[in-house]
């Protein structure tokens, strides 16, 4: 069976307004300290997601990772009211990450509006709205849309933890989500390392960018499914075995979210509204890409390559970025064209490796006991494979 997008963007649109209730538990509209953390998470966070009736709201929150965790609970039997606690967990925690990861990485824009340190720094940081180039002349430490954006993000994260510790659920339950909580938090971080200090590094390799990804985006694409999974009462054994699969599935995404960077810039806009394209190449990411064609390059072309990677990102040009796009398409390592008005990847070694890592990551399935009859479990895989065939 196939879960379709539409159906999926449906159920988290009549599901949203349930979580949200649970978010504003923890984080109430008013009260003390608003102004500069519960203001700034909501408008981190946003009211909306994604309607699939509406042209408007096509480029609003997806709410992915509590949809997960809503829809794996349904397959597994967990009552919606239990389910909820820990999806609203996985929504505050997916902001507390790319909050951080948009200062880490200098962006100022999320979702067509500006990033939140941007949005809550001083009058002076945002003369006009010109942001990039105040990002160009550099914040320094200190500089209040900085400082915002690390401390709601430190609030953030304990936020999620309150959202479980004070749900109805029994307290081996609640413990047993905080311990995934945790270890998602920590694998994160880690990947997040390597993320930051492999960028541009001529010896980087597939492997080590498995080893990477799996940290980075494996516990934190599935961690919500995980929860379910204790909700529903699985055992050690097809817990471990979940994580395994949100190895094969996290991978598959973050080589596909590689690829995405390069046709429809995973979302992202310029200073003139339009897609930005090459992110990953502006930062010198470690990506999946890079790995493989430092694999295939001759000594000249890697030479550029790392050249270009090792560049400030407000120094590298729109020529460099066609030309890594181009030498991934001459070695194979990712081809796109044009489909419908939009750019889509439609072959070359990426795409393969992702198709492969989610096969072998459902079968994995089949070795999980606890599930209530066949069509529940093959529900569960096409939602693990929904989940890494993202196209946006």
């Amino acid at each position: 069976m196939e879960i379709d997008k539409g159906w999926v963007l449906q159920y988290t649109f009549e599901k949203w307004p349930l979580i949200r209730a649970e978010i504003e538990r923890v984080l109430p509209r008013t009260g003390p300290y608003a102004k500069w953390l519960n203001e700034p998470a909501w408008y981190h966070i946003g009211d909306d997601c994604i309607d699939p009736k509406d042209e408007k709201k096509k480029n609003a929150p997806k709410r992915s990772r509590p949809m997960f965790g809503l829809l794996a609970g349904e397959c597994l039997g967990v009552p919606l009211k239990d389910a909820l606690p820990f999806a609203a967990a996985t929504e505050i925690t997916h902001n507390y990450l790319i909050g951080h990861d948009d200062v880490m990485d200098g962006d100022t824009s999320r979702r067509d509006l500006p990033a939140v340190w941007v949005r809550y720094g001083t009058d002076h940081e945002k003369v006009k709205g010109d942001y990039e180039r105040t990002i160009r002349k550099g914040f320094r430490l200190g500089d209040v849309g900085v400082a915002n954006g690390i401390n709601l993000g430190d609030y953030m994260m304990a936020k999620a933890y309150e959202v479980v510790t004070t749900s109805h659920l029994p307290v081996d339950k609640k413990l047993a989500l905080c311990d995934t909580l945790t270890t998602t938090l920590v694998k994160t971080g880690e990947g997040q390392a390597l993320d930051i200090n492999l960028r541009a590094d001529p010896q980087f390799t597939v492997a080590k960018y498995h080893e990477l990804a799996m940290l980075k985006t494996g516990y934190y694409l599935v961690f919500g499914v995980v929860g379910a999974a204790i909700l529903a009462g699985f055992d050690k054994p097809a817990i471990d075995t979940l994580w395994k699969l949100g190895a094969n599935v996290g991978v598959a995404f973050q080589i596909i979210d590689d690829g995405l960077d390069l046709t429809s810039g995973k979302g992202r806009k310029n200073a003139r509204g339009k897609p930005e394209i090459g992110n990953d190449i502006k930062e010198g990411k470690p990506s999946a890409l890079f790995a493989k064609v430092l694999e295939l390059a001759d000594a000249a072309e890697k030479a550029k390559l790392i050249e270009i990677f090792e560049k400030p990102r407000e120094r590298t040009k729109k020529r460099d970025v066609k030309w890594v796009a181009e030498l991934y398409r001459k070695h194979d390592v990712l081809v796109w064209k044009k489909v419908a008005g939009k750019t889509k990847l439609t072959g070359g070694w990426a795409v393969v490796e992702a198709d492969r890592l989610i096969r072998e990551g459902i079968a994995l399935v089949d070795e999980i006991k606890g599930f209530g009859n066949q069509e529940q479990a093959e529900k569960f895989k096409a939602l693990m494979t929904f989940m890494a065939r993202r196209d946006s």
